[in-house]
């Protein structure tokens, strides 16, 4: 069985923790690549830098990423393919997200390495039961239409040396005012996120390196997202017509936190930094930032009326939500030692609030 490692992975971590089966055979370094692979924002994720009909690999990197060790999880390997199928089945039909564009990226095949001793051990830091194994994604450049090209969300929060940022480049060269271009964009990324939210209980953390523009004479036009295996989680309905083996993969997130998935993950992990952005290099109102995301909140809402009570039981225009501390978890309440069995996402910390910008314009 093939299965791609990262050089430094290789060298950091393998020789010496899979010496044994090393030793013994059971695993048979190969060479290095012959190909000029490059990396992804993700760093652990690489494509093919001559052939765009190669899959992305995904490989373990066991590096200390924000909260958690960037190793794969061989349960949820196994299942990545099943569950590209089962949500393209899911949302693919949807006729709003096709009329978005809305697109994502198939975890098409997987392989992992068990290590005969670290597995048993499953009371143990996880990263020792995550750190060989690799997945192969669909090459985002196989999505693209005619006219169109690609870059990361998280582009947009670049600013040049002079000051200027991208963001305001775009909209001169698409010949439109920043407003017209902040507009087109929040409703090509927004709208297919809300969708999933509201009408599908299919909630992805959707955050900007996850999610890929995709812009046509530069404006964006639609978006496609990556790492929904890993990262998307579903509402309890949904969970109880899934098999158990899917259940047991997606883990359960509590009701009431399933707003932050796009209250923190969206407004409070991107939209805060190019609000701020926007107002430092290009003199744009914060407020009328938050008055056009609340507009196309507003808008979908009315487009959905039958909705209603999801929009109540997940209310998006409350004045305040928990405020979710990522830095916090590891300089005060966990430190940096090895982690034990359970991952650094089954224990989310909270301090306090923060006041949802998009309130004051519930309409």
């Amino acid at each position: 069985m093939f299965l791609p490692v990262n050089e430094w992975q290789w060298h950091a971590r393998l020789q010496t923790l899979f010496a044994g089966e090393l030793a013994t055979g059971r695993l048979v370094p190969l060479r290095l690549s012959t190909d000029p692979y490059f990396a992804q924002q993700s760093i652990r994720t690489f494509v093919n830098a001559e052939r765009t009909d190669r899959c992305c690999v995904k490989t373990t990197l066991s590096v200390l990423n924000t909260g958690q060790y960037r190793g794969l999880n061989p349960d949820k390997l196994a299942l990545a393919p099943k569950m590209t199928g089962w949500m393209r089945d899911r949302l693919g039909s949807d006729p709003l997200l096709r009329e978005l564009g809305f697109g994502m990226l198939g975890e098409v095949a997987t392989v992992s390495y068990r290590h005969p001793s670290f597995d048993q051990n499953a009371e143990g830091p996880y990263q020792y039961r995550e750190m060989l194994g690799a997945l192969w994604r669909e090459h985002p450049l196989g999505q693209l239409r005619d006219g169109e090209r690609l870059m990361t969300m998280a582009a947009l929060l670049y600013v040049d040396d002079s000051g200027a940022p991208l963001v305001g480049a775009l909209a001169y060269r698409a010949g439109v005012t920043l407003d017209a271009w902040i507009k087109a964009y929040l409703y090509a990324y927004l709208t297919p996120l809300l969708h999933c939210f509201f009408k599908h209980e299919t909630y992805f953390v959707a955050h900007s390196e996850n999610t890929m523009l995709v812009l046509s004479d530069n404006m964006p036009k639609r978006i496609v997202l990556k790492d929904f295996v890993e990262e998307v989680q579903v509402s309890q309905t949904v969970r109880r017509e899934l098999t158990s083996e899917f259940r047991a993969v997606l883990g359960d997130f509590e009701e009431e936190l399933i707003p932050l998935f796009v209250l923190t993950d969206v407004f409070d992990g991107f939209f805060r930094y190019l609000a701020d952005l926007l107002v430092t290099h290009a003199a744009w109102p914060e407020e009328r930032f938050w008055q056009l995301v609340a507009s196309v909140v507003r808008d979908y809402q009315s487009r959905f009326p039958e909705l209603l009570a999801q929009y109540r039981r997940f209310d998006l225009f409350c004045a305040e939500f928990p405020r979710f501390c990522l830095n916090k978890y590891r300089l005060v309440y966990h430190g940096y030692a090895d982690a034990n069995a359970s991952s650094w996402e089954s224990n989310l910390r909270f301090s306090g609030t923060l006041p949802n910008p998009i309130a004051p314009f519930a309409g």
